[in-house]
């Protein structure tokens, strides 16, 4: 059982008063997103959902908190990422643009895989260069944002990859230079139920010296999640310690692969 350890702020430390400050990067296959969370010793944690300015094609900027995990190469203009390019897909005509060429969009479902992109260039011919590519245009959006402040990033993967699925996210991750520490790359169905916790309060599940069992649902656009998690609370240092013991393997079942039934019998 993986365990993870979750810290609380105690009072008594508010005259060593410690400041940190972390990003959360979702790498979705097709959406992705920053959180951001900062605290002091002795307070409570403040996350928000960074607001990312995404370039528009030709010309103007969008900014939302989604950033759809899609990359356009275009010929003058350099490459574009977010909702321009996720517009451009519709019309890849305009761009001459062409999928697995210049053109790329849920290719999360092929980390792990041998697969390539022949006809695109070097940078572009793999699954984990193209999350490498997203990856940096959301880190250099975080730290355009926190400007000289040092920033700890953790990257989340679906429960269900396997070892050649997370080895391609590190990849990725270097790709994008972003420096991983023991941890960071932290199973998504485990961040929501810390985000959970630490939002609503560690009370309303976990009672101290007891042995809480929780069934997270992470219902993506392509990676159906589901993971199952003990959680126990230390009566003394209030620490809370939380291990995975089952996943599901439905790594391909997702919002995007479910069509609407028509309402007449066919």
């Amino acid at each position: 059982m993986n365990d993870l350890k979750l810290f609380f702020s105690s009072p008594e430390k508010k005259s060593n008063k410690t400041e940190a400050q972390h990003y959360g990067i979702d790498l979705g296959t097709t959406n992705s997103s920053v959180a951001e969370a900062s605290w002091a010793s002795g307070e409570k944690p403040v996350c928000r959902v960074l607001e990312i300015d995404q370039p528009l094609w030709p010309a103007g900027t969008m900014t939302s908190s989604l950033v759809p995990s899609v990359v356009a190469v275009l010929d003058n203009t350099g490459v574009m990422m977010g909702e321009g390019a996720k517009r451009l897909r519709t019309r890849p005509q305009e761009a001459n643009l062409f999928p697995e060429r210049n053109l790329f969009y849920e290719t999360k479902n092929d980390m792990g895989l041998r697969k390539t992109y022949h006809r695109a260039s070097e940078s572009f011919n793999h699954a984990s260069k193209i999350a490498g590519h997203i990856l940096r245009f959301l880190k250099d959006a975080v730290c355009q944002e926190g400007q000289d402040k040092p920033a700890h990033f953790c990257v989340t993967v679906p429960a269900s990859f396997q070892l050649n699925q997370r080895r391609d996210t590190l990849l990725a991750c270097g790709y994008s230079g972003i420096e991983l520490q023991d941890d960071d790359l932290l199973d998504e169905p485990t961040a929501a139920l810390i985000d959970y916790i630490m939002s609503e309060g560690a009370d309303r599940i976990v009672e101290a010296g007891r042995t809480t069992r929780c069934v997270v649902f992470d219902f993506g656009g392509g990676t159906c999640d589901v993971s199952v998690l003990e959680i126990t609370a230390d009566k003394k240092t209030k620490q809370i310690l939380m291990g995975q013991i089952a996943v599901s393997r439905y790594h391909r079942l997702g919002g995007g692969v479910w069509m609407p039934r028509s309402s007449t019998n066919t």
